[in-house]
């Protein structure tokens, strides 16, 4: 409706042209404007700057929303990982301790230092599955400042939409210079608002790739943590029933 109502005003300013033309394309106003023009146009051209702004805005927003969307699943996934590391991590050095347990009994010397490392191991163990998850946290934060920077852009592009009419109606007394004003920055606002929609979509799809790169990331380092926690547990009681055979070995030549 809007639509057809500003290719009719267009059309009725150029068949009203006498030194020039006025082409369905170009929306600026014809310099020689002698159409009548009434109150209730002015208002919908200002209307059609409103829906531009919208238009945008909307866009904006829901870039923010899904943003914000995707970053807290992504978080929250993060969180569930690291804390299934962990228990995994402490479930077998549990184990190992138990074993280390029962053999302590029969030779202390070998078992009293394993122990000794495993508690080492268990600190470094949770230590890097810590420094996963905030690895994840800080590319997080990047990626959250460089959406927030694309947003304050877009929301200031919007802004100068928005502003359009209203500085037109200050900057231009009469009611004909009024309409002249708003149509000739039409075309700027709707590139602004194509620019800004453009931009969005590049955007999410963008930060979509890099929220499932850094979920991938930190999921791949916690299984790396957890893998070699357990080699070296199996490689401290492997030295202890190493110790323990070499120990039972000299009692046997004694």
């Amino acid at each position: 409706m809007k639509a057809l109502l500003l290719l009719v005003c267009c059309l009725a300013i150029a068949s009203s042209s006498e030194a020039k033309t006025f082409p369905g394309s170009n929306l600026r106003a014809p310099d020689n404007f002698h159409l009548t023009i009434t109150e209730g146009l002015l208002e919908e051209l200002k209307k059609l700057l409103d829906y531009l702004a919208k238009a945008a805005l909307d866009a904006v927003h829901d870039l923010k929303q899904n943003v914000d969307k995707l970053i807290s699943d992504a978080s929250q996934k993060a969180e569930d990982l690291l804390q299934l590391a962990n228990e995994s991590i402490n479930e077998y050095l549990q184990e190992a301790k138990q074993n280390l347990t029962v053999l302590g009994s029969q030779v202390a010397e070998c078992v009293v230092p394993a122990t000794t490392e495993l508690e080492k191991i268990a600190a470094h163990s949770y230590e890097n599955t810590k420094k996963c998850y905030d690895d994840l946290v800080t590319r997080v934060r990047i990626l959250t400042d460089n959406v927030e920077e694309h947003v304050d852009y877009e929301i200031k592009k919007v802004a100068e939409i928005q502003h359009i009419g209203v500085d037109c109606m200050v900057q231009n007394p009469k009611l004909v210079d009024q309409v002249k004003c708003i149509l000739d920055h039409i075309e700027e606002s709707n590139a602004i608002v194509k620019d800004i929609i453009s931009d969005v979509g590049k955007l999410t799809s963008e930060t979509t790739r890099e929220i499932v790169s850094l979920s991938n990331d930190t999921r791949g380092c916690l299984l790396d943590v957890i893998r070699m926690s357990r080699n070296e547990v199996d490689k401290v009681i492997a030295e202890v029933l190493q110790c323990m055979k070499e120990s039972n070995s000299v009692e046997d030549v004694e």
